[in-house]
């Protein structure tokens, strides 16, 4: 019997704000995303598929470097809950929608800063 630890990430923390993602490599290519935003919480997965993974890989590495563009993390089971974040002389900008398939969901948005851009590249590098 191996038991999988589930691997937790810290992707952004302030005084409102935390953004964290979990890992659970026996479920396949999901990310479990938990966003707590001035005492709102929210939690649910992200479904990825090798093409959507592949592509954010790409586009995310990119933004590490360039620290311009927007990447969209898009659920491949639902339609509804997705990751944006956009990157300007802004800042960087989170929002999204995620939720437990059922009718409990989280609506957020928050800016952060560059950090978080290069470890939740680290994240989707580990489903690969």
């Amino acid at each position: 019997l191996i038991i999988m630890k589930k691997e937790n990430y810290e992707l952004y923390i302030n005084k409102t704000i935390e953004f964290r993602a979990d890992l659970d490599k026996t479920c396949g290519k999901m990310i479990y995303f938990t966003v707590k935003s001035n005492g709102y919480i929210g939690h649910g997965p992200i479904y990825l598929d090798e093409i959507t993974l592949k592509s954010a890989i790409k586009i995310l590495s990119k933004m590490v470097e360039t620290l311009d563009g927007e990447f969209i993390l898009q659920d491949v089971e639902s339609l509804e809950y997705y990751i944006k974040i956009n990157v300007s002389d802004n800042g960087v900008r989170v929002e999204g929608r995620i939720g437990d398939y059922n009718q409990n969901q989280l609506q957020f948005g928050f800016l952060a800063d560059q950090t978080l851009l290069s470890l939740l590249l680290k994240v989707l590098e580990q489903l690969k």
